[in-house]
């Protein structure tokens, strides 16, 4: 469905208010609860009219659930930053209501690990120009394969999920002239 549409669905006895799998689920209507009309609704076709208002948007960024990022703004284009771009970046880091870090217009490369975490990085990679998210990040991330960030905020919680908030508000592409790490090009835009 795309969003403001609507549709008209049909659910079958079996499935409906009948289904003896959904017993504990399944609200009867006021008005439905008790005789004939009960055994009318148990018996008979139900069909629902559905408006699609809007949806949230999750991308799990690895595959492995433990980075899960929830988009609130669509980015624009489609250019993604790489490991050599220079990017100006809003994040936030945070447990509940302690916030372990938070950068406002923070301008660095995307590979420069003593500004922007690795866990940081890999959701910027994911992410387009504009692009505004709320990350879940899971224990076992931060305990297992970003290390770093343990080590930089030993005060985070090993039990709790880690939240990261992050806007790429600007994105300037850096290329790598020879691919061994020695020349880069970098283009500068007059205003």
């Amino acid at each position: 469905m795309r969003k403001g549409e609507r549709a008209v669905v049909m659910i079958k006895p079996k499935w409906g208010y009948n289904c003896q799998k959904n017993k504990s689920k399944v609200i009867i209507p006021q008005g439905y609860q008790e005789g004939e009309k009960k055994q009318l609704l148990l018996t008979k076709r139900v069909f629902f009219e559905i408006k699609l208002q809007d949806w949230i948007m999750r991308h799990d960024i690895n595959g492995d659930s433990l980075l899960v990022k929830t988009i609130h703004q669509k980015g624009q284009g489609f250019d993604r930053p790489s490991t050599h771009d220079e990017v100006k970046v809003n994040f936030k880091i945070y447990q509940g209501q302690t916030v372990y870090d938070q950068e406002t217009d923070l301008v660095a490369r995307v590979n420069d690990l003593k500004r922007i975490p690795l866990t940081v990085r890999t959701i910027l990679e994911s992410m387009k120009l504009g692009e505004r998210v709320s990350t879940i990040v899971q224990p076992a991330q931060y305990i297992h394969i970003d290390k770093e960030l343990k080590v930089r905020y030993p005060e985070i919680d090993e039990d709790m999920v880690l939240y990261i908030d992050l806007e790429l508000k600007d994105l300037v592409s850096i290329t790598d002239l020879f691919r061994d790490g020695t020349t880069f090009f970098k283009r500068l835009v007059l205003q």
